[in-house]
């Protein structure tokens, strides 16, 4: 028997699936549908995209360019390790580590960032969003392309004890909520000022709908304040001797 049988037919299931599954995501109404390829889209932003620059994944080798940049993620789970296991390993007092890095020579700009999906309620319209939560200081100007101006700076108007409940939204998610400046939404049972829509983002995933809050915002939301978590750390530097610096503090991560 030829290959050419056996391997038509799979193609032909392929292309079947792909046709039954574009039927479903552009015909159903199903918010679960739109939930799930809003979780996949979003995963790959993380991957790929972070302040409107092509993403610099560092690990044995230094990518260089105008701007480097490391995306820290969390490695091996140990008895030893910084890592907390919380379903995928976080990063654990990421404050402190925050402030760390920050202070490394050649370090321009650090955030710890945590991510959580949300179906998020505006006073008209409901729909489901990334959140990310981040630390905002003077020297960052955007994150994943949004316009982070309107959050509150680190340290300065920062406290890691209270919460700001205030919102940036993508225009995508303003646009599906139908909320703009001064607007209040609710996620997770608390509610938002929304503080900033960024229409002109350039983060190269503009369908995805991203709502950017203040770090401690979203760790009280998720109950991740206690151990202060994150998922990962991204570090914006010109510098790649930083990459030793930056392992010296979180030694299992990559």
């Amino acid at each position: 028997m030829s290959l050419r049988s056996p391997i038509t037919r799979a193609i032909g299931f392929f292309l079947l699936g792909l046709r039954r599954l574009g039927s479903q995501v552009f015909r159903s109404r199903g918010k679960r549908i739109r939930y799930t390829i809003t979780g996949v889209a979003a995963a790959i932003a993380l991957l790929v995209v972070i302040t409107g620059i092509s993403l610099g994944l560092a690990t044995s080798t230094t990518v260089y360019d105008d701007d480097i940049d490391y995306w820290v993620v969390s490695g091996e789970d140990t008895v030893d390790s910084p890592l907390v296991d919380t379903n995928d390993p976080q990063f654990a007092g990421v404050h402190d580590a925050h402030d760390a890095i920050a202070a490394i020579d050649g370090v321009d700009t650090t955030t710890p960032v945590l991510s959580h999906p949300y179906s998020v309620e505006s006073a008209s319209e409901s729909d489901y969003a990334l959140v990310h939560g981040i630390i905002d200081t003077p020297d960052r100007d955007s994150f994943l392309g949004i316009d982070t101006d309107p959050l509150p700076e680190y340290p300065a108007e920062y406290s890691q004890n209270d919460t700001s409940n205030i919102a940036v939204l993508s225009a995508t998610t303003s646009n599906l909520l139908n909320a703009t400046v001064n607007d209040t939404i609710e996620i997770a049972n608390d509610e938002y000022t929304v503080v900033g829509v960024d229409d002109d983002a350039t983060g190269g995933f503009d369908e995805v709908p991203i709502i950017i809050l203040p770090l401690n915002d979203l760790q009280v939301a998720t109950g991740a304040h206690q151990a202060d978590l994150a998922d990962q750390f991204v570090v914006e530097t010109t510098d790649p001797d930083v990459a030793s610096d930056i392992a010296d503090i979180y030694p299992d991560a990559e």
